[in-house]
């Protein structure tokens, strides 16, 4: 698994995700690996999400090769609640700018977007 972990994230540039995914590659058990993906492999997420009544945030950053970013807007889409916001910043400040969305939703009314935050909500087509 190590020489896998290591070959599959060959360019990756998000050195943040490529690290956490050979980490958890490295410390993967086989056998329950091939289980979950035998359980996935028919799973389609789309088409399942408009019974979801809450608001549903929807977040994506830049493109990279775990994540296709166009996924994002259709699932605020189906969402009938759904909102996207797009950061079109790097993968390292991702997480940070979730914390800081996060701890300013907590503290506005949640029919409100905090105005730090307005710029970066686009509207789903």
């Amino acid at each position: 698994m190590r020489t896998l972990a290591y070959v599959i994230f060959i360019g990756e540039k998000a050195e943040t995700q490529k690290n956490r995914m050979q980490l958890t590659m490295k410390e993967g058990v086989a056998w329950k690996w091939k289980k979950a993906a035998r359980a996935a492999v028919q799973f389609e997420l789309f088409g399942k999400l408009s019974t979801i009544e809450e608001e549903i945030l929807v977040i994506s950053g830049t493109h990279d090769r775990v994540h296709k970013g166009n996924d994002y807007p259709r699932f605020a889409k189906e969402l009938p609640n759904g909102r996207f916001f797009h950061f079109g910043i790097d993968e390292s400040e991702r997480e940070r700018i979730l914390g800081v969305l996060l701890h300013e939703l907590s503290i506005t009314s949640s029919d409100k977007t905090p105005a730090l935050f307005k710029f970066f909500e686009r509207k789903i087509v």
